[in-house]
């Protein structure tokens, strides 16, 4: 899982698995309390929000008491699962689509030229690319209104991203924050995200827009490059 901490703020939890039948339902409200890791975060870096992963670890203890649990919800508890909330997750398991190649565009902000968004979108179709991905945030309506073309073709999924907000309440944009190196924070949050969101394709690229590969000799596509 990947998500955001804070300088100094506690980040121990308990996951909560729930089982489930064949057909997808909950069978029963009992709880398997198993332990998470936090890992990835930058700690050298004074921003208002960390990047981190996050993972939940079934033992091999549990995993010998249990058995196969077939799990497939989970929901948090800060100290127990015997007071862990009524909203659960379900854990996804997406089907890999074969030859496939996705990009990941991190963060889509700014004062963009719409004609350079859709040179770069058709450039990258253009590619073979399967999927492209991004967050966006503080864009003009003319460039959302391309991002909306190719995410209502089904070749972009896109989720919203709204800057940082200090202890104090006090909110900035992607284009200026109060610390210089959340910048780069949040493209490795946007790029982890990606990576997980995304993993269901062959290869993943992490680009920016104002980047391009070029093929040599005979490939004529992303997947060319890399199989």
């Amino acid at each position: 899982m990947n998500g955001w901490v804070r300088h100094k703020e506690p980040t121990s939890f308990k996951c909560c698995l729930l089982r489930s039948s064949p057909n997808g339902a909950l069978v029963d409200d009992v709880l398997t309390e198993v332990r998470s890791y936090t890992y990835h975060i930058y700690i050298q870096w004074i921003v208002d929000r960390q990047n981190a992963e996050f993972s939940c670890s079934v033992s091999s203890t549990q995993i010998t008491a249990i058995g196969d649990a077939n799990f497939s919800y989970v929901t948090f508890a800060k100290d127990s699962c015997l007071k862990a909330p009524v909203v659960v997750l379900p854990i996804l398991h997406p089907q890999p689509v074969p030859n496939s190649v996705c990009v990941c565009l991190k963060i889509t902000y700014g004062d963009l030229k719409p004609e350079k968004v859709i040179e770069w979108f058709e450039y990258t179709r253009h590619m073979g690319t399967t999927k492209v991905f991004t967050y966006y945030a503080e864009v003009t309506p003319r460039v959302l209104k391309v991002l909306q073309y190719y995410q209502s073709i089904g070749f972009l999924e896109m989720l919203p991203m709204e800057a940082s907000v200090s202890a104090d309440g006090q909110k900035r944009t992607l284009a200026q924050p109060r610390f210089e190196q959340q910048a780069w924070v949040d493209e490795v949050m946007a790029a982890n995200d990606c990576k997980y969101r995304m993993a269901k394709y062959d290869f993943i690229i992490i680009m920016d827009m104002d980047e391009i590969i070029v093929p040599k000799g005979n490939m004529t596509s992303y997947f060319d490059i890399l199989q």
